[in-house]
C-alpha cells in the first residue's frame, strides 16, 4: 500500500501490521537510516523489552536547552497521543527532528514490539544522518535489561568505577554516570566519597575516633589513605521523648485487631467504620508515632542518613501536627547494608531504654523510600515497612513506562472521581484477593510494563503500599510519603550551605539537631515560638504537671514549675 507522508491513524497502522510491512530488527542501525534516506519512508519494529518507547537512533527527537541559572531557553518535545490498536489501548509518540524539521517519526508499542514509521515530508530535502551532522548526537540511555543485570550481578560489592569497568568488559555500553545513577537503588554497591575528594583525612578520622570511640569506624589502605568512614550519633533524650509517645504493646495489639477486623467487613461496613475513625483523626494519622528514614548527600564527602520520629505529646504551632524530632544520624562513605544495620541496632538499643517490665513500647511503622538497604530499620525494630508512594511513582516513571504512562496510571493506582463520586484505586484494598481482582480490572487501562511490574510485586504492594498496610501502620492517607525527611533535609541544606569534612559536619549537625530537640524542652514552659505541648496544662495542679512532664520524658521536670523567666530558660 502507498504510504502518505503523515502520521498514521489506527486503521492504517492495523493494515500495515496485518500485512507484516514492518521489518524486524534488534535496534535501529545505519543501514535502516540509509534506507530511509534513499526512499523517504521506512517501517521497522524492534523488541519493546530491549528498547525505549522512542528507540534510540542518534537523532534529536526531544531536547531542552538551559541558560544561566538553569533557566529553560528552549524545549523541544515529542507528542504522546492515546491510540487503540486491535482493541488494545496504547500510545502514539509523534516526533519531529530538532535540526531537520522535515524528518518525522511515529512510534507505537503493540504486542511486545515498538512499531516505528519514519518519513520525510519533502522529497527534495536531503536527509543528513547523525554521523554526518556537525552537532553532537544525544547519548543513548541504558537499557532496562542491562540496568537489571548491572544492579543484580555486576554492582554488588564493587565500587562505581569498578562496576563501570566490569560492565564494559561484559559488552555493556555504560558510562560512569549511568552506573552512579543505578547505585542509588543498589543496596550493596560500594559508594565512594561524594563531593570534594579527600576532605576528610585519616588524621581527622583518628582524632574523631579518640573523641567518639564507640561511634566511629574507619578503614585505610596500605598507603595510609582513608578509604571508608562511618559515624553514628543517637540522641538519647529525643529517643526517650519519641519512645514514651509510642503506643504500648497492648495498644498496638488492640489497633491491629481492629484493622484485621476491617478485612472481614463488607465494603460499605468498612467505609462507615473508617469514616467514624476519621472523625477523631481528620488528617488520617491515627497513631502519630511513625519513624521516617532517608539518605541525602551533597552536605560533605559522605552520605547522611537521618532518622526522624513523630512525637504526639508535642505539636508544631504553625501546622498543629505532631512534632517530628531527629532521633539520630549516620555519616557513611558507603551505602552498604551493613552500615544501616549498625545504625538500626543503635536506635533499637536507645529506644528500648524507656521500656519497663509493665510497659513495652512499639514503633507502629517505618516510612522509607524504595532503597532496599533501608528495610533493615523495620526489621531491627520489628515494625511494618511502609513505602513512599511518590517513590513508587518515580520508580515506574524512570524504569517501567515514562512520565506520560505514569500520569495515565496514577488515578487507577490511587483513586479518581467518576461522575463526581470518588472511586478507590488499585492500592485501596484490604485483602490480597481484592488486589488481584483490581489488577485484572486495570489491565488494558494502564501501560503493559507498569501492569507487569505491579503483578510481579503484588505481595510487596499488599504488605507495604495498600490501605491495609497503611492502616496497620497507624495512618490512612491518599499518599504515604517521606516528606518529613525531605523537609528536614531541606532545613539541613539551608543551614549547612557548603560541603564540610566529617569533623565540621558533625559540629554543624549536632548544633542544628540539639536546637530542634531543645524546642520541645522549652515548650514545657511555654517558651518556644515553634513548638507547644499537645495537652493544655495551664489549669493543672503542680502535681499533675510534674506527673505529665515525667510521663512524657521531659528532663529536669521540676525546673519548668519554678516560673523561671523565658530569657533565662532559653539561655
Amino acid at each position: 500500500m502507498d504510504l502518505e507522508r503523515a502520521f498514521l491513524k489506527s486503521e492504517a497502522l492495523e493494515q500495515l501490521i496485518t500485512a507484516d510491512k514492518f521489518i524486524l530488527a534488534d535496534e535501529i542501525d545505519d543501514g535502516h537510516l540509509l534506507n530511509l534516506k534513499h526512499n523517504g519512508v521506512f517501517l521497522v519494529k524492534v523488541p519493546a523489552d530491549t528498547n525505549e518507547s522512542n528507540p534510540y537512533d542518534g537523532f534529536w527527537w526531544s531536547k531542552t536547552t538551559l541558560g544561566a541559572k538553569r533557566k529553560v531557553l528552549h524545549r523541544h518535545q515529542s507528542i504522546w497521543k492515546p491510540m487503540e490498536i486491535f482493541g488494545q489501548k496504547t500510545h502514539s509518540i509523534q516526533s519531529t527532528e530538532m535540526y531537520q524539521s522535515f524528518l518525522r517519526k511515529q512510534c507505537v508499542s503493540f504486542n511486545g514490539y515498538v512499531h516505528i514509521f519514519y518519513f520525510l515530508t519533502n522529497d527534495n530535502d536531503l536527509l543528513k544522518l547523525p554521523d554526518e551532522q556537525d552537532h553532537e548526537k544525544p547519548k543513548k540511555r541504558i537499557l532496562k535489561k542491562v540496568a537489571d543485570t548491572m544492579r543484580k550481578v555486576v554492582m554488588p560489592h564493587r565500587s562505581v568505577s569498578d562496576s563501570t569497568k566490569v560492565g564494559k568488559d561484559m559488552g555493556f555500553p555504560v558510562t560512569r554516570k549511568q552506573v552512579a545513577n543505578l547505585a542509588r537503588n543498589s543496596k550493596d554497591c560500594l559508594i565512594g566519597n561524594t563531593g570534594p575528594r579527600a576532605k576528610t583525612t585519616l588524621l581527622m578520622a583518628e582524632n574523631l575516633k579518640q573523641r567518639y570511640p564507640e561511634q566511629l569506624w574507619f578503614d585505610k589502605d596500605s598507603n595510609n589513605v582513608l578509604t571508608s568512614l562511618t559515624f553514628i550519633h543517637v540522641y538519647d533524650e529525643a529517643c526517650k521523648l519519641f519512645s514514651l509517645a509510642c503506643p504500648t504493646d497492648a495498644e498496638l495489639s488492640d489497633w491491629t485487631t481492629l484493622v484485621d477486623s476491617l478485612q472481614l467487613m463488607s465494603t460499605v461496613e468498612r467505609k462507615n467504620k473508617i469514616e467514624a475513625l476519621l472523625v477523631d483523626s481528620p488528617d488520617g494519622v491515627f497513631i502519630p508515632s511513625r519513624l521516617h528514614v532517608d539518605t541525602t548527600f551533597n552536605v560533605g564527602d559522605v552520605y547522611l542518613t537521618v532518622v526522624l520520629g513523630e512525637v504526639r505529646n508535642f505539636k508544631t504551632i504553625d501546622s498543629e501536627k505532631a512534632r517530628v524530632l531527629p532521633l539520630g544520624y549516620m555519616l557513611h562513605s558507603s551505602k552498604s547494608k551493613h552500615n544501616h544495620e549498625k545504625f538500626a541496632d543503635s536506635l533499637k538499643i536507645a529506644l528500648s531504654r524507656s521500656d519497663t517490665a509493665l510497659s513495652s513500647r512499639k514503633v507502629p511503622c517505618v516510612l522509607a523510600d524504595g532503597e532496599e538497604a533501608l528495610e533493615c530499620y523495620a526489621n531491627s525494630l520489628n515494625a511494618p515497612l511502609i513505602r513512599c508512594d511518590m517513590h513508587i511513582l518515580s520508580l515506574l516513571r524512570f524504569n517501567y513506562g515514562g512520565k506520560t504512562a505514569v500520569n495515565v496510571a496514577k488515578p487507577f493506582l490511587f483513586g479518581r472521581k467518576v461522575d463526581g463520586v470518588w472511586k478507590g484505586g488499585l492500592f485501596a484494598v484490604f485483602t490480597m484477593q481484592h488486589l488481584e481482582k483490581r489488577l485484572d480490572q486495570v489491565k488494558g487501562h494502564i501501560d503493559a510494563k507498569i501492569h507487569d511490574w505491579l503483578l510481579q510485586n503484588s505481595h510487596m504492594l499488599m504488605e507495604s503500599v495498600s490501605n491495609y498496610a497503611k492502616m496497620r501502620g497507624g495512618h490512612l492517607l491518599q499518599y504515604s510519603t517521606n516528606n518529613a525527611n525531605e523537609t528536614f533535609n531541606s532545613i539541613i541544606k539551608s543551614v549547612i550551605k557548603k560541603r564540610y569534612n566529617a569533623t565540621e559536619l558533625i559540629l554543624h549537625l549536632n548544633t542544628l539537631i540539639e536546637e530542634k530537640i531543645g524546642e520541645c524542652w522549652l515548650a514545657a514552659s511555654g517558651c518556644s515560638e515553634k513548638v507547644k505541648l499537645s495537652e493544655d496544662i495551664k489549669k493543672w495542679s503542680y502535681a499533675q504537671k510534674l506527673n505529665h512532664f515525667t510521663t512524657i520524658g521531659i528532663p529536669g521536670a521540676r525546673l519548668h514549675l519554678m516560673d523561671i523567666p523565658p530569657p533565662i530558660m532559653k539561655r
